[in-house]
């Protein structure tokens, strides 16, 4: 025996180990406490396909220094059950894919399909039949040529037929960075948004040169790019700061979006000794534009704002063929909405908020609906979830985010709820 002591105690340690980390909880009833989403009006199927994602942190006053470094718990909160990521399975803790992911799911579904992919929200599309994944694969990269090779894995839902794919990508330039930003299945060809930033010599080529995106159209049955679409965006010759591009994104994996749209800002230094903005210094937006592109046409257009939207402190999101424009005013939300087959046209809505924006954790729009959490008066532990429908800005669901009636919890302990997602 004396010949195995040493693994005999390497595999006692295992055993402590392991049976520690699922013990603990339970010693520690507050540790995690259980919160629930109460219906107060409105129909609580509204939240049956919303999760929102949180943390707490108990009174830190009881625990030493070292443990308060470590009290914040993350978790994760749904119309049935709440989730902590801490309590999850020892070797779920290990996994690079948190239980917050919107491919969480396709990872359950599809777990051999999923394994040893990229897992960036922008690599994947899914449809009814279809699951598709690109990658850029660097592994493949030829170093002499320069080459990059889309690395391209399709399954049929269907017949879970796995079919995979080496294109190479094209470069007209000398790009530092090229990465995904959507996939889509448009007139049934694969179509894939990338972002290319040119290389950089010094900080005044940073500031002539803007990021590229190009819609590269592939051909998968010959491996070839068939189209490499460069969109195009025309620098405000009067204006001699930095102009930076950002595509607004959906976040939606089954959305099939025809339009893109980009939200181009023009940007100052704030330290006003440089005419231009330092990559070194922060900045402030003096103006923007909204670019509204067609994968199917190659086509872009200047979008047209309201006047009230361009004068205040404006947001925008996109979701489908539509995109909103909104800012706050005390707890007014004024919210205009343009449908991005005419965009000239908006329609504007005033809705009268509980609170101000101040008090807003979380917001999103989505399927036409606006979902607010907010925090209360009442407790830092207790938040207001508000849905509100965005055709007439009726409140159509409130409810209360809360402990359950179980928990011995003090108004030392908080509650943050910091985002969500609609499934």
């Amino acid at each position: 025996m004396k010949r195995y002591w040493k693994l005999s105690t390497f595999i006692l340690i295992i055993i402590l180990t392991i049976g520690i980390f699922y013990l603990k909880p339970l010693f520690s009833s507050n540790e995690y406490p259980n919160f629930t989403i109460e219906t107060i009006n409105g129909d609580s199927t509204e939240i049956k396909n919303l999760t929102l994602r949180g943390s707490y942190s108990p009174d830190t006053k009881l625990q030493s220094d070292f443990e308060s470094m470590y009290s914040e718990k993350i978790f994760s909160l749904s119309h049935d059950q709440v989730i902590y990521d801490k309590k999850q399975s020892f070797f779920s803790q290990l996994s690079y894919l948190d239980n917050f992911s919107p491919l969480n799911r396709l990872q359950k579904e599809h777990k051999t399909f999923i394994r040893g992919k990229n897992l960036q929200f922008q690599n994947f599309f899914e449809d009814d039949s279809f699951i598709v994944y690109v990658n850029l694969d660097q592994e493949f990269l030829d170093k002499r040529a320069g080459k990059r090779f889309f690395d391209i894995r399709l399954l049929n839902k269907k017949t879970d037929e796995e079919l995979s794919y080496k294109i190479i990508l094209p470069e007209k330039g000398e790009y530092q960075y090229i990465g995904i930003q959507k996939i889509q299945i448009i007139n049934s060809g694969l179509s894939v948004v990338t972002r290319n930033d040119p290389s950089q010599i010094n900080e005044q080529d940073y500031q002539e040169n803007l990021s590229e995106y190009h819609v590269y159209q592939l051909d998968l049955s010959n491996q070839k790019v068939v189209t490499d679409h460069l969109i195009s965006f025309e620098k405000n010759p009067s204006f001699n700061g930095l102009t930076q591009v950002e595509l607004l994104s959906e976040t939606q994996l089954d959305q099939t979006a025809d339009d893109l749209v980009f939200y181009l800002t023009y940007n100052q230094s704030v330290n006003g000794t440089d005419q231009l903005a330092s990559l070194n210094s922060s900045s402030e937006i003096l103006d923007y534009e909204l670019i509204h592109y067609k994968i199917s046409t190659n086509e872009s257009k200047k979008i047209s704002l309201p006047k009230e939207v361009r004068t205040l402190t404006s947001a925008f999101t996109s979701d489908k063929n539509t995109l909103y424009s909104y800012f706050f005013i005390d707890k007014t939300l004024t919210l205009y909405t343009t449908l991005l087959n005419k965009p000239d046209e908006s329609s504007r809505l005033l809705i009268d908020l509980p609170v101000s924006k101040d008090s807003i954790e979380w917001k999103s729009i989505k399927n036409n609906k606006l979902y607010l959490v907010s925090a209360t008066t009442e407790s830092p532990l207790k938040k207001k979830l508000s849905i509100y429908h965005l055709t007439d800005g009726e409140l159509i669901y409130e409810g209360s985010i809360e402990p359950t009636a179980d928990n011995l919890l003090t108004t030392k302990n908080n509650l943050t709820i910091d985002n969500g997602l609609i499934d």
